[in-house]
């Protein structure tokens, strides 16, 4: 029989942008869930690990800095699991995801690599996104609805430096957010239905209230399990967008998000799908 010890890897605070309340809730709702099942979980926060000598055969991981995700590297290529594998987490960014979605036969908006002098072929408006999929603070997402704006845009990036930046076409339609958990778990809805929604920076008010789309929800859940299949991210969120049209479109997916609309439920698949799979 297995031992049932997890090694729990905290988010910290810098990469839960006005976040750290609903992150640091789903970490400790999993990790509560684990431990009633009977798992020995050793809670780590995510800039101490690999600063002592713990090693573990599984690690349930919410970490983003680079030294973390390299020590969760080298961990998996000694054998140990990592949910979510920082191998992929590593390599991956948003302009990577749109291509490999896009060729997985899933709808993404147009999107194209820039930087802050040249600007997109892209016609107004569109968004621009640092091609880091971690978001840290305002400035990693922007929406530039006209040429003002970019010339606003490329002259506060240019003060900060930034030279790795995508531009995604902006898509017209119904905002939904979406949350899974490998193949058994799947939860979506419309945020900006809610007056009291406020996310990270406000950007869902974009495409304002729901206009209650007619689409394929059962669609929606199979391009979303295909999307965290392909990447190879089995705790997964993201947005999507239901166009004008009923097709639907992948515009934002992350790794292990808050599940802030959901978090017990969540929780409860994420020890399920750990529980099943691996012991």
């Amino acid at each position: 029989m297995k031992t049932k010890t997890v090694i729990a890897v905290s988010r910290t605070e810098r990469f839960s942008p006005h976040s750290e309340a609903r992150d640091r809730a789903i970490y400790e709702n999993a990790c509560a869930e684990l431990e009633a099942r009977g798992f020995d979980v050793v809670q780590v926060a995510e800039d101490s690990i690999g600063a002592g000598r713990l090693s573990s055969g599984f690690y349930l991981s919410m970490a983003r800095s680079n030294r973390a995700l390299e020590f969760l590297r080298r961990e998996e290529e000694r054998g140990a699991v990592v949910v979510n594998s920082p191998s992929v987490l590593i390599t991956i960014n948003r302009f990577l995801l749109a291509e490999k979605f896009s060729q997985a036969g899933i709808n993404v908006p147009q999107t194209e690599v820039m930087n802050s002098v040249s600007g997109p072929s892209l016609n107004y408006p569109f968004w621009v996104k640092n091609i880091n999929p971690f978001t840290r603070d305002e400035h990693d997402v922007a929406f530039i609805s006209s040429e003002k704006d970019f010339e606003a845009y490329r002259q506060d990036s240019a003060s900060r430096h930034d030279i790795s930046t995508i531009a995604e076409e902006h898509i017209e339609g119904d905002l939904i957010k979406f949350y899974g958990v490998g193949e058994g778990f799947f939860y979506y809805y419309y945020p900006t239905s809610d007056q009291s929604f406020r996310g990270k920076f406000n950007n869902e008010s974009v495409n304002g209230a729901p206009h209650n789309i007619s689409f394929d929800k059962e669609e929606l859940l199979r391009l979303c399990g295909r999307a965290s299949g392909v990447i190879g991210l089995p705790v997964y969120g993201g947005d999507a967008v239901i166009g004008r049209d009923g097709n639907i479109y992948i515009v934002d997916f992350n790794d292990f998000p808050s599940f802030g609309a959901c978090r017990k439920m969540a929780a409860k698949a994420i020890a399920d799908y750990i529980e099943t799979k691996y012991f």
